[in-house]
C-alpha cells in the first residue's frame, strides 16, 4: 500500500525544521505540500532530499525569480517522491496557476492544490475549483 502525506505548511519558513521532523516520522512514499513560499523552495528541496525524497517538482519551478509576484501570490505547491515524479499539464483557466500542480508519481497521478480563500462566485477559489472539475 502506498502512502501520500499532504500538508499545508502555511508559508512558514522559520518552522521548517519542526515540520521536517514531523515529516521524518511519516512512512510516506509521496509528499504533497501546499503554501510553500518561493523563498523556501531550495531549503524544502534540501530537507526533502535528506528525508529520502530525491524527486521534487513544484508549481513555481518555471517562475522567473526576477519577476516579483504580488504578496498574495508568492505561494506554490510541491510534490516530492522517493521515486520519479513527473509534472503534468496544468488545466487551462486557472486564475492563479502557481497554486496547482498535477504530477505523475509512483503511486499514480496526483493533483496538489491550494485554492485561494473565498467562496464568492467569480473568486479565485471558485474559478480554480471549476477549472479543475472541468
Amino acid at each position: 500500500m502506498a502512502i501520500v502525506v499532504t500538508w499545508n505548511v502555511a508559508g512558514r519558513v522559520r518552522g521548517m525544521s519542526e515540520q521536517a521532523a514531523a515529516l521524518a516520522g511519516q512512512p510516506a512514499d509521496v509528499v504533497a505540500l501546499q503554501e510553500v513560499r518561493l523563498s523556501s523552495l531550495a531549503p524544502w528541496r534540501d530537507v526533502l532530499h535528506d528525508l529520502g525524497f530525491a524527486n521534487v517538482v513544484t508549481s513555481l519551478d518555471a517562475h522567473d525569480p526576477a519577476v516579483r509576484l504580488p504578496p498574495d501570490r508568492r505561494l506554490g505547491v510541491l510534490v516530492a517522491g522517493r521515486e520519479r515524479v513527473e509534472p503534468l499539464a496544468t488545466p487551462p483557466g486557472l486564475p492563479w496557476p502557481e497554486r496547482v500542480l498535477c504530477a505523475r508519481t509512483a503511486v499514480g497521478e496526483l493533483v496538489n492544490i491550494h485554492a485561494p480563500l473565498s467562496s464568492k462566485p467569480g473568486s479565485a477559489k471558485v474559478v480554480t475549483l471549476e477549472a479543475l472539475f472541468a
